[in-house]
């Protein structure tokens, strides 16, 4: 069994200085912005984005043309500010591959520049920040603090075995930070930490805008880098739908339930409980003998009605035959709910 398993939602990279959900859609409002003329060109908007579906020959899972996706780029523009989110937008046109296509490219541009202007982005050496002040007022300081309590280096790894972590952001905020708080903890070889947060569970529904570790193929994709149209094109490819997300064949949808199943303790930080995404971790109606376990969660700014509704869902989602769960949803940041909790959090 997993003890602490950690669900991450944009509300916890919003401590870090990239968008939230709603942040996020207006981002991509503009980025697709541009000024459809007569002849279908186009001014205005995302230069990358254009000429990322511009480069037709590279493209794959599209049979229009660049000048028809670009048109395209008009429905996701109107339609994004009636819809909960991204994801919600692109499900809702899942019969239309070329959504979902211009989606992910404007997601990835997204946050990739988001990272770029992060606390977490790169100072002039690479294992800095370039803000840690506000760096370390985030979730992620007590997070690491609870991981390394009383550990050397070597210990670290074993005490990572009881963790997993299912991110619902894009973004890489976990393992940069991991990185670079590794780093300057312990000074070991830098190919040393980053095998060590390769081997944390990371687990990620909708994927992310790439890896962010080198690998022997260049396929890397460092933290806020600014890419050109084919590259942003290949990056884009990692975001996942929906659909894709839970298709057992291509996504960790299993082992993603399977955590939340057996888990003994559960925290929610900068999630918003929105039903698509619940979906992605319950079993539904499948019952499974399991352990209650203790569950905490944020909801910064949520009404005390929407807090009972949460807690209402994360019951259900956490039932058990050896006795009801305990569940908590607190009006409070990511970081508040660390710092409330770290007792809880930290003990075994």
């Amino acid at each position: 069994m997993t003890k602490n398993v950690f669900v991450i939602g944009a509300g916890a990279s919003k401590e870090l200085n990239l968008p939230t959900g709603l942040e996020l859609k207006q981002q991509i409002i503009s980025l697709l912005s541009y000024n459809l003329r007569g002849d279908h060109g186009s001014i205005g908007g995302d230069n990358d984005i254009r000429y990322a579906l511009s480069d037709i020959e590279n493209l794959s899972g599209t049979t229009s043309s660049s000048a028809e996706l670009i048109l395209k780029t008009e429905i996701i523009k109107h339609a994004l500010p009636y819809s909960i989110s991204i994801d919600n937008l692109i499900d809702a046109h899942r019969d239309d591959p070329d959504i979902a296509l211009i989606g992910k490219v404007a997601i990835t541009r997204a946050i990739l520049k988001a990272e770029s202007t992060s606390y977490l982005a790169d100072s002039k050496q690479r294992l800095h920040f370039s803000n840690p002040e506000n760096a370390n007022k985030s979730w992620l300081l007590p997070f690491f603090q609870s991981l390394t309590e009383n550990c050397t280096f070597e210990q670290v790894s074993m005490k990572l075995e009881d963790l997993s972590i299912i991110c619902f952001n894009y973004d890489r905020c976990i393992e940069r930070y991991l990185l670079v708080a590794l780093n300057f903890l312990y000074k070991a070889p830098t190919s040393e930490i980053e095998s060590l947060v390769m081997g944390i569970e990371i687990l990620r529904p909708y994927g992310s805008v790439g890896n962010i570790f080198d690998n022997s193929d260049g396929s890397a994709t460092p933290f806020g880098a600014k890419l050109e149209g084919p590259q942003l094109f290949k990056a884009s490819k990692m975001i996942k739908t929906f659909t894709e997300g839970t298709d057992p064949n291509s996504s960790d949808i299993k082992t993603i339930r399977d955590r939340v199943l057996y888990a003994k303790k559960l925290f929610f930080l900068g999630f918003g409980y929105h039903k698509l995404n619940m979906k992605i971790l319950s079993r539904n109606s499948e019952i499974i003998e399991r352990e209650n376990c203790l569950c905490l969660g944020s909801a910064f700014g949520e009404s005390t009605e929407n807090r009972l509704e949460i807690e209402k869902m994360l019951r259900d989602l956490t039932i058990s035959d050896t006795g009801p769960s305990i569940v908590k949803v607190e009006n409070l940041t990511c970081r508040e709910l660390i710092d409330n909790f770290s007792r809880a959090i930290s003990s075994d």
